[in-house]
């Protein structure tokens, strides 16, 4: 939601030659929780200890991987505008991230509550998604 709704504002109220090095490192620490949470949820233990927690990861999961979907991998940046470029790769790197939590996740079902198998195969119904990423193989 941040990089949704806050980020755009801040960026358009940026004094050009103002250095974007402190939205990016805001942008990173997203990387970063998504690599720590892929690193975590490799364990089984860790899936089960989560708990209804990952709902909210699941639904995360989900809108990374429509974004996938919608955008592709990402285009090379054009020199005018590096923070551009650079937020859509931490994007970029998120979803394929986000990937790798969901499989982790697929891989201990039996240890994930209903609530968690619920959300990932009716509500978000991540089975169709993956069949769009197959096809359109945006990594």
């Amino acid at each position: 939601v941040w990089r949704e709704r806050v980020l755009p504002r801040i960026v358009t109220q940026q004094v050009e030659g103002l250095s974007h090095l402190r939205l990016y490192a805001t942008l990173f620490h997203e990387a970063t929780l998504c690599n720590l949470l892929e690193i975590a949820l490799f364990y089984a233990s860790a899936c089960e200890a989560a708990g209804d927690a990952l709902l909210d990861l699941v639904d995360y999961c989900h809108r990374a991987t429509t974004r996938l979907i919608a955008e592709g991998s990402p285009a090379p940046p054009s020199d005018g505008d590096q923070f551009a470029g650079q937020a859509t790769d931490v994007a970029f790197r998120c979803a394929l991230c986000a990937l790798s939590i969901l499989r982790f996740l697929s891989d201990h079902a039996s240890t994930l509550p209903l609530s968690v198998l619920t959300r990932i195969l009716d509500t978000n119904d991540l089975v169709c998604s993956f069949v769009y990423l197959v096809e359109k193989k945006p990594w």
